[in-house]
């Protein structure tokens, strides 16, 4: 029940916006996709295509709180064990889910560089999902590309 009132609220979130405001007219220039990861590794099929713009070449500018939520995601997937079992899949679901709420209850950015959050955060939603998959198999790879992911944080925001 809570991760449907998650969903609910994430979606009404990201409908609305955190402030309701946008700016249109920014220039924006697509980031160049990279065909290695930070920790140099190979990108392939499993990996998250990012769909974030840059602001003219440069990254964007975050509320602290923002970034703090990111970084607490990350930690939270850099120290999951590689031999987790289904129900530390599921308390990490959980625990993702609840600072990803707390980014979208915090969040302040407003503009072209709101979007492009919110273009970061979307795709979490799906990756969070997968966690509670009954395929080892496939929650591995969740937390795989949440790595990924969140690792590119600091690509495109500052």
């Amino acid at each position: 029940m809570i991760s449907f009132r998650l969903l609910v609220a994430t979606g009404a979130v990201l409908l609305s916006g955190c402030t309701g405001e946008t700016t249109s007219g920014t220039n924006v220039v697509s980031a160049p996709p990279s065909s290695e990861s930070r920790a140099g590794e190979k990108m392939d099929q499993d990996r998250p295509a990012i769909a974030v713009t840059l602001n003219n070449g440069e990254r964007w500018d975050a509320n602290p709180e923002t970034t703090q939520g990111v970084m607490k995601m990350a930690k939270m997937v850099e120290s999951f064990p590689d031999d987790a079992s289904p129900v530390d899949y599921h308390t990490l679901k959980i625990g993702l889910e609840e600072e990803f709420g707390t980014i979208l209850r915090k969040c302040t950015m407003k503009g072209e560089a709101h979007d492009q959050l919110h273009n970061y955060l979307v795709p979490l939603r799906e990756m969070f999902s997968d966690l509670a998959s009954d395929d080892a198999t496939r929650s591995k790879i969740a937390v795989d590309k949440l790595r990924y992911h969140l690792r590119s944080y600091g690509d495109y925001f500052r």
